[in-house]
């Protein structure tokens, strides 16, 4: 059980959601809310049964349970998952599963959200193969499939006049993707490479096109090795390649005469991507070792080749040029 003790007195306007356009300050509606001691509890429980009918074989089902202030009802989550050694070092393993989770605060509260939401909901599948081919060096991989309901989504009937909730559990999604994990772990090195290719996809009203979410990135690479040298010498590198994250364009302004400030007119969701992450850092170690202490002193180099990786778009005043925000 959690509990959580809450006092808050905020005028704010409403956070926007994933992959809502972000409204000029000057013209947003603020609203106001005050709690005292207000008391927010989540009770959980889960039981899980194993079942080994062989050596070779392991199966495993549970079910959790989650109860939470605010919102009606609970969830009930079952999941399974089996893996069977079909050869000495090499495992296929797969699982299914549902993952349940609260609305966040704010979009629950009656003056931000609403108080009728349903709990947003993930049926998570992977299947997989690890294989060990020596001493030292090993293969891990998976394929995953996951779909998503009841996702809170802003309710356009509701700035229409009428009684409509401003957020309702109308969106959802799918998220599918492959993961590598290569190992080395040997005398003098080691090391992996760790590769993930996935897309993730949501529909935010029910006849509304497919769009990507905001953190869709569909290549993630990462390389990291270490090789020991004799005298307690080492020396390390990591190198990690990564897409750029999607954004919504401004494709055009209008003046407003009252405040005096162009507003945005963003172009298609999530339309463009930033330019791919990339990051090299290497490391140097020295240890000596004493009878009793060691000391060890290091040389830790990161971002090697002074890469500037984009991490947001900037527009100037009247959104006519843009310029990207970098990183060190």
């Amino acid at each position: 059980q959690e509990l959580n003790f809450v006092d808050l007195k905020i005028n704010l306007p409403r956070a926007p959601l994933e992959g809502e356009d972000r409204v000029p300050i000057e013209t947003a509606k603020f609203l106001e809310q005050e709690l005292q001691n207000s008391v927010f509890w989540n009770n959980g429980g889960f039981v899980n049964l194993r079942w080994s009918p062989t050596e070779e074989l392991d199966l495993q089902a549970g079910l959790r349970v989650d109860q939470y202030t605010g919102i009606e009802g609970y969830t009930l989550d079952p999941r399974m998952l089996a893996r069977w050694t079909v050869a000495p070092g090499t495992v296929l393993k797969g699982g299914v599963g549902y993952f349940q989770q609260r609305p966040e605060f704010s979009q629950s509260d009656p003056v931000f959200g609403s108080e009728n939401l349903l709990h947003p909901r993930s049926l998570h599948s992977s299947v997989g193969l690890e294989q060990i081919f020596a001493d030292g060096l090993s293969l891990d991989l998976s394929g995953f499939y996951k779909i998503n309901d009841r996702t809170v989504v802003a309710n356009p009937e509701a700035f229409t006049g009428s009684d409509a909730e401003i957020l309702d559990n109308a969106g959802k999604g799918r998220i599918y993707g492959l993961e590598v994990l290569a190992k080395a772990n040997l005398e003098k090195f080691q090391g992996w490479i760790a590769y993930t290719y996935q897309r993730s996809f949501r529909t935010d009203r029910p006849g509304e096109e497919e769009r990507l979410f905001d953190l869709d990135q569909p290549h993630i690479l990462t390389l990291l090795g270490v090789y020991k040298f004799n005298n307690n010498w080492s020396a390390s590198a990591r190198f990690r390649l990564i897409s750029g994250s999607t954004y919504t364009p401004v494709v055009d302004s209008e003046f407003d005469t009252v405040s005096g400030e162009f507003f945005p007119i963003y172009g298609a969701n999530n339309s463009n991507r930033l330019d791919a992450f990339k990051q090299l850092d290497v490391r140097v170690d020295k240890t000596w070792v004493y009878d009793t202490w060691t000391l060890n002193l290091y040389l830790d180099i990161q971002n090697v080749t002074n890469e500037g990786n984009a991490e947001a778009m900037k527009y100037n005043y009247d959104f006519t040029q843009t310029d990207k925000i970098t990183g060190l």
